[in-house]
């Protein structure tokens, strides 16, 4: 399963699936401003970003605030958790897919998939190697 997806996903051909990483959002902050709560709903990687896309778009400045601040922050916490090829994988799909081919931010973020990715292949082959 996939830590960012809640589904089984295999694409990168590394064999290799981790287990489904959710999180609970506080509602206390939601309840005073009075944004739409999250609270009690178990959200991966994907889901979060999709809200905070959402509530970036949104007319309700609460709602904004909500996705800037709160959600920005777990999504954040969530990421610190993934390891080099995860990372890379969403890199690769959640940025470098909506990149123009022709633009150099996306030879940049080819660039650090590949990196992310070799380093991932590494430390497979070489457990005892740091990951940092």
């Amino acid at each position: 399963m996939s830590r960012y997806t809640g589904t089984s996903d295999n694409s990168s051909g590394f064999g290799r699936k981790s287990s489904v990483t959710r999180t609970l959002l506080s509602g206390r902050f939601f309840q005073n401003a009075r944004i739409p709560r999250l609270e009690g709903l178990n959200l991966t990687i994907r889901q979060l970003i999709e809200e905070q896309r959402r509530r970036m778009n949104s007319a309700n400045p609460a709602e904004r605030l909500a996705a800037v601040l709160l959600i920005r922050g777990e999504l954040t916490k969530q990421l610190d958790k993934l390891d080099d090829h995860e990372i890379s994988q969403l890199l690769d799909d959640e940025v470098g897919a909506k990149l123009s081919l022709f633009d150099p931010e996306s030879t940049v973020c080819d660039a650090a998939v590949t990196r992310l990715r070799r380093r991932a292949n590494e430390h497979k082959h070489n457990p005892a190697q740091s990951k940092g």
